[in-house]
Formats: C-alpha cells, sequence, structure tokens
C-alpha cells in the first residue's frame, strides 16, 4: 500500500512491516557513518580523528553526522551498541543449534573475543569511555550481561553451573576474564 503523502516524499509504506525507503536511508546512513568512525578510530585512534573526516568519508555533512551522534562519546557509545547488536545476533542464531547453557557461554564469549581483536583501538577507547563516563544506557555493560545473565541462569538450571553461585558473580567473573584477554592483547599490539 502506498500513501498519497509518503509518496510524495519518496517513501513507501508497506503494510507487511518493512520500513519505509526513507527509515532504510536513514539505518543506511547511519552505518555508513559507524563504518567510517570504526576504521578512522582503529587507524587514528579517537583523539586523532574528527567529525569532518567522519563526515567526509562517510559522504556526509557533518551536521548529518551530529544529528545522529551529539559528541565523539556517543559515537563510541553507537558504535558499542552497534557491535553488541551484531554480536547478539550472531550468538541467538548459533546459539539455536547448541544444547548445552555452558557451551552457549564459551560461544558468545569466542565471538565477542573474535569481533573484538581485529578493532582492539576502537574497543580500548569504548572500554575506558563507559568507564570514565558511566551511563545507564551502556550498551556494552547492559546488553552482554543481560545476554550472559540469562544463559548463566540456565546453565544453573540445567546443573551445569553450582546452584548457590550468585549469577551476577559468574557473570563478573566471565567478564572478567574476557577483559582481561582484551587487556593481553592490546598490551602487545600498537594502541
Amino acid at each position: 500500500r502506498i500513501r498519497a503523502s509518503a509518496a510524495r516524499n519518496g517513501e513507501v509504506e508497506m503494510d507487511d512491516g518493512k520500513s519505509s525507503l526513507r527509515e532504510r536511508k536513514k539505518l543506511e546512513t547511519k552505518r555508513r557513518i559507524l563504518d567510517v568512525a570504526v576504521r578512522l578510530f582503529q587507524e587514528q585512534g579517537f583523539d586523532n580523528t574528527s567529525f569532518e573526516e567522519v563526515a567526509e568519508q562517510a559522504d556526509v555533512s557533518r551536521a548529518t553526522v551530529f544529528n545522529y551522534f551529539p559528541n565523539k562519546r556517543e559515537l563510541l557509545r553507537g558504535l558499542a551498541a552497534d557491535e553488541l547488536e551484531k554480536l547478539q545476533e550472531v550468538a541467538e542464531q548459533q546459539l539455536a543449534e547448541v544444547d548445552e547453557a555452558v557451551s552457549k557461554i564459551r560461544l558468545v564469549m569466542r565471538q565477542l573475543v573474535e569481533d573484538t581483536l581485529p578493532y582492539l583501538n576502537v574497543t580500548r577507547y569504548v572500554i575506558i569511555s563507559s568507564m570514565l563516563y558511566p551511563s545507564p544506557e551502556a550498551p556494552t555493560a547492559l546488553g552482554l550481561g543481560d545476554v550472559l545473565h540469562r544463559l548463566v541462569v540456565e546453565a544453573q538450571e540445567r546443573g551445569e553451573i553450582r546452584r548457590e553461585l550468585n549469577p551476577i558473580d559468574v557473570v563478573h567473573a566471565i567478564s572478567g576474564a574476557y577483559l582481561a584477554v582484551f587487556f593481553e592483547q592490546a598490551s602487545h599490539s600498537r594502541l
């Protein structure tokens, strides 16, 4: 179904739940900005990358970048949220094929490490920013913690992890192991 007003604006609104052309273009623009930002942050460093460079290489105006991300810290959060969303999609697809909850936890953590290692500089900035400027909306901590918490509780219900352990403590231990691997790798890489 095409509404007349939407059609005049170049948008197609469909009953099957698909997004309009305008929404798809917004998502494409945001995706381009994030892809350019992650590449520039990795290559040049966070402090050496300007909004102007991101805008130029994403082929958008500086104002467009600001519309999506009001400052560089929010751009980092956007990168973290995007990465977490990708991780959750991949994990959910792969988790459906795994029975043991502990194996699911290993799978999520392996995927996280594999996604992190190529972008040590960017991940370092995300982690440091989230520690220096904590936020309840911090996507990395909340999203990953929720996934791990759900899997730890499932493992406890199946008898794979002892029930008397506090699931939050287990999640913190698992997250700590990830951070140890990350910082070990980061210390041996050019940052």
